[in-house]
């Protein structure tokens, strides 16, 4: 059986919800799966050797968390040599105008880590206006007033396309398949792309 690596950071929790989401996904096309946030990360997260990684984080205050960074840059040489998915969480996504400060939060974190996923989806968050502070949630209605977003405090708004969540996996390891009957499991062969 194949086996998959989750690596992500999560801020509020929404992030840890979509990586349970994203394992049973894995587990639909016969994958075993790991789950791990990066903030608490295990030294034996590589044992036994993943076949495919996908790594997640979510955007605050216009960047994606440290530990998320520093993950994928101890581990980047590892990640190179084998297929690879990253997913970016933000409220920019949710939002029309703002698929552009999306795209760029990916393509920042990218710069800063060197790294080359063969795959990446940008996905809409939560308003987890329940969870909040007093502070965060009065500083997260203003952001969404001004986008024309949700402002119902008493509840959380929750925009992420789960569709595109399952869909996002099932087509990076259906990209990842005939890379893997190639390639003896464990053994990485860098430079391959999906």
């Amino acid at each position: 059986m194949p086996r998959l690596l989750i690596a992500y950071a999560t801020t509020d929790g929404h992030t840890a919800r979509i990586a349970t989401r994203m394992v049973d996904a894995a587990r639909a096309a016969g994958y075993g799966e790991r789950v791990a946030d990066v903030a608490h990360l295990a030294d034996d997260v590589w044992t036994p050797p993943p076949d495919v990684v996908i790594v997640g984080g979510s955007v605050h205050k216009g960047r994606h968390q440290a530990a998320l960074l520093d993950f994928v840059r101890a581990h980047r040489a590892r990640l190179e040599g084998m297929p690879t998915g990253l997913f970016s969480v933000s409220m920019s996504q949710a939002y029309p105008e703002g698929q552009a400060e999306s795209k760029g939060y990916v393509s920042e974190f990218l710069a800063q880590t060197g790294w080359r996923p063969n795959q990446v989806a940008r996905l809409a968050g939560a308003l987890l206006y329940r969870q909040y502070g007093f502070l965060k949630r009065f500083m997260m209605k203003q952001i969404a007033r001004q986008r024309g977003g949700e402002t119902d405090t008493s509840r959380d708004h929750v925009f992420t396309d789960w569709n595109a969540v399952d869909a996002f996996v099932r087509e990076l390891l259906g990209a990842a398949e005939s890379r893997l009957a190639s390639v003896p499991s464990g053994v990485a062969q860098r430079g391959d792309r999906c």
